[in-house]
């Protein structure tokens, strides 16, 4: 059983419900695959096209890997976490910062049930991030829509240069 993965307990519980238990896994790690090489793809030809610095680069590309690690323990973001200066993302640092919350697991050990992975700690540990990663993908799009300029350069030129002839 993979722990604590962004990805992988989504994937895995869409998966039983369609799959055999027994091929759930190994379609699972497929999938995760599949993501983690096409989402890589799409960044370096993106980071190419605007030409972002290859640190920040190397930053997502590492947590590209990470959302698709089927097993992610708390110390796997600190070298994320050394990347954050040379990205511009707050979702990446809402990401690290949640880290602490995967000590909650230890409820489930505790219980005397090894190895638990309590999906509401999970979901804690990365909901915030991912949140935040969606508002950051749509709201370049909404601030263009909504800080249109709602007047003309020309005029706005030939005002100004009434005011210093006036003046």
């Amino acid at each position: 059983m993979h722990f604590n993965g962004a990805l992988e307990p989504l994937l895995r519980w869409m998966v039983r419900g369609v799959v055999a238990p027994k091929s759930a896994q190994l379609v699972t790690a497929t999938l995760l695959a599949v993501i983690w090489l096409s989402a890589s793809w799409l960044l370096i030809r993106r980071s190419r096209r605007a030409g972002t610095p290859i640190a920040a680069t190397v930053a997502q590309l590492f947590a590209v890997l990470l959302v698709c690690l089927p097993t992610l323990h708390p110390w796997y973001l600190a070298p994320l976490a050394l990347l954050l200066p040379l990205t511009r993302t707050w979702a990446l640092a809402v990401w690290t910062a949640f880290a602490p919350v995967y000590w909650l697991h230890g409820l489930g050990i505790s219980a005397n049930v090894p190895w638990a992975e309590l999906g509401w700690v999970t979901a804690l540990a990365h909901a915030p991030a991912a949140l935040v990663l969606l508002f950051e993908v749509l709201a370049p799009h909404v601030r263009a829509t909504a800080t249109a300029p709602a007047f003309d350069d020309g005029a706005l030129g030939h005002a100004v240069q009434q005011t210093e002839t006036a003046g």
